[in-house]
């Protein structure tokens, strides 16, 4: 009779264990885990046989085989948890950040202006959108005395424009050489244009690093 007892205790402590493992192998396949899922799910299967599947009598030697493996599994998954996560730095317009790709240079999204037609000298660019000029300065913060002789350094900044629907735009490909907003431009500073949809709100500008997934996004505040 007390082994009968033994027995139906070993498996419900085996029913019990198992399906939590079960529920620790979803959870790390809902974070797009699948090492750890599987992992989570072969230790489950490993609880609810008999250990004389795998010629262990003493079945503390399985609970310690289990509790070892959880450990080992939980420390791997919290390690590719963390080494995955991408770097998100946030920021708002007037605040100096440096470019996550080249990190010689620091800049600063100074202002925005929204425009419905861009005025020249010989014509009057229009669009069913609006207009959207990002101004900024560039800061080089390397050493000074080690740039060469003609100033030139080697320069990169990977970026790109969103709004709240996620849609990217792109950098217009009008000539702005005529236009006025050139010419009143403060020292250090430049613009970069954009056509976007009229109703194109919580545009974000994203500076990215893919290789270390390092992000900065300043917000326009539009």
């Amino acid at each position: 009779m007390k082994k009968v007892i033994e027995k139906k205790e070993s498996l419900l402590w085996r029913i019990i264990f198992g399906v939590i493992l079960i529920i620790f192998s979803l959870i790390s396949l809902s974070r797009v885990n699948a090492t750890a899922g599987l992992f989570y799910l072969i230790i489950s299967i490993f609880i609810f046989l008999p250990g004389r599947f795998f010629r262990i009598n003493n079945k503390w030697i399985k609970i310690g085989i289990v509790i070892i493996a959880i450990i080992l599994v939980g420390i791997f998954n919290h390690f590719t948890i963390n080494a995955s996560a991408p770097i998100v730095n946030e920021y708002s317009l007037g605040q100096e950040f440096v470019l996550p790709n080249n990190p010689n240079f620091s800049l600063i999204v100074v202002k925005i202006v929204e425009e419905y037609e861009i005025p020249t000298m010989d014509k009057i660019y229009k669009t069913d959108g609006k207009f959207l000029f990002i101004y900024f300065k560039l800061k080089y913060l390397g050493n000074l005395s080690e740039l060469p002789e003609d100033n030139q350094v080697p320069f990169s900044m990977s970026f790109g424009l969103k709004d709240s629907n996620n849609k990217e735009y792109i950098v217009s490909d009008l000539n702005a050489s005529d236009f006025f907003q050139l010419q009143n431009l403060e020292a250090d500073e430049s613009f970069y244009l954009y056509n976007l949809d009229k109703e194109a709100v919580g545009l974000k500008l994203i500076f990215t690093e893919e290789k270390n997934k390092n992000f900065v996004v300043v917000d326009l505040g539009i």
